[in-house]
């Protein structure tokens, strides 16, 4: 069986995958259609709550969960897997490399296209580039340009401190994602979960 969960808010979801458990026989497969990380991680929860192994295969933002009732249903209570507040990941940059010269924004530049690689919830929602980072957004032959470029078509939010490219005399080459401000950027540090590099 299939369902498709797709844009359905919270807790649309986690009910439908409930409702549609419950119908099945043990043995049989069913599939949940998702694009939305915050249903992904309360539908997963969920089934796991059920002891029932899920499998996930990601492609381009969307989600397909396969699962095979193993059991009946121990966990009935789908709400309290409805709208359960995922923190968004925040990576925190303030130079253009990790370390010194002569491999430091050679490394950055690795970092940052690992991140490409690892599955979707675990990417961050946003980078932000303070300082010498905005180099990066700004300067197509810097290394770490194409990986920046490539984490924002998968829909990672770039933003730029906007008084450093104005200091920097830069801000008609931004590049990669958007000006941003002290005020959105505080507020994206101490409202998540942020890591500094």
């Amino acid at each position: 069986m299939q369902i498709d969960c797709r844009n359905l808010d919270c807790p649309k979801p986690v009910i439908n995958t409930k409702e549609a458990l419950n119908s099945l026989e043990i043995g049989e497969n069913l599939e949940i259609l998702l694009n939305k990380a915050v249903s992904l991680e309360n539908v997963l929860k969920f089934i796991k709550s059920n002891n029932l192994k899920p499998t996930l295969i990601t492609n381009d933002g969307e989600f397909i969960v396969n699962v095979v009732k193993t059991s009946e249903l121990t966990d009935q209570d789908a709400s309290k897997y409805g709208c359960e507040i995922v923190k968004k990941k925040v990576v925190f940059l303030k130079d253009d490399k990790v370390g010194s010269e002569p491999i430091g924004k050679g490394l950055l530049a690795k970092f940052l296209g690992s991140i490409a690689s690892v599955e979707p919830v675990s990417r961050p929602s946003y980078i932000i580039c303070v300082n010498d980072a905005v180099l990066m957004t700004t300067n197509r032959a810097h290394p770490s340009y194409a990986a920046l470029k490539e984490l924002e078509m998968m829909g990672v939010k770039i933003l730029s401190c906007g008084s450093c490219l104005e200091a920097l005399g830069i801000v008609d080459r931004l590049g990669i994602g958007e000006a941003s401000n002290a005020f959105e950027i505080i507020n994206l540090l101490l409202n998540n979960e942020t890591v500094c590099l």
